[in-house]
């Protein structure tokens, strides 16, 4: 489930990106962003449900290759939101509104970030109680802050059971 999700987010940016850098001739580009920010917040819900409901199959190895795909995503955020607060420096009368929506942007990348750790959690938490391993704690941990989500996540693809 986490296809559409990944598909969906990457639209919605490159809807955004249009409708941003393209004029006010693409201002429908700004509304299919829109739309595909819906897309993207339903298909991460759904994603959680089923990633932490569903069935128990092993999908380590699936998230550590969709948060490795949602790398460029998250480093064009970054600079798209750089941009903008040195953009707000120059005009004091845009900083809140500029600031507001940096402070929303980073919102909805920690969901991105906790919907493509859900399953890992899982199975870290299954880990746990199974084996009391004190590691796993410090990779939950890992697993709710930016960065150290895919590091966390790539070794626990690589680790053997």
């Amino acid at each position: 489930m986490l296809i559409p999700f990944v598909v969906s987010a990457y639209l919605m940016q490159v809807f955004f990106l249009i409708g941003l850098f393209a004029g006010e001739s693409f201002n429908w580009a700004n509304y299919a962003g829109l739309v595909f920010t819906l897309l993207t917040l339903v298909f991460g819900v759904i994603a959680t449900v089923k990633s932490v409901t569903g069935d128990t199959r092993d999908t380590r190895k699936e998230t550590m290759t969709f948060k490795l795909l949602l790398i460029p995503y998250f480093v064009i955020n970054f600079i798209i939101g750089f941009m903008a607060l040195l953009g707000a420096l120059v005009n004091f009368m845009v900083l809140p509104i500029i600031v507001a929506g940096v402070i929303l942007m980073l919102v909805f990348n920690y969901f991105m970030v906790v919907v493509t750790s859900a399953s890992n959690i899982r199975y870290l938490i299954k880990n746990l109680v199974v084996k009391k391993d004190p590691l796993t704690l410090l990779h939950i941990a890992f697993h709710f802050i930016f960065v150290t989500d895919v590091i966390s996540s790539v070794i626990l693809a690589l680790k053997k059971d």
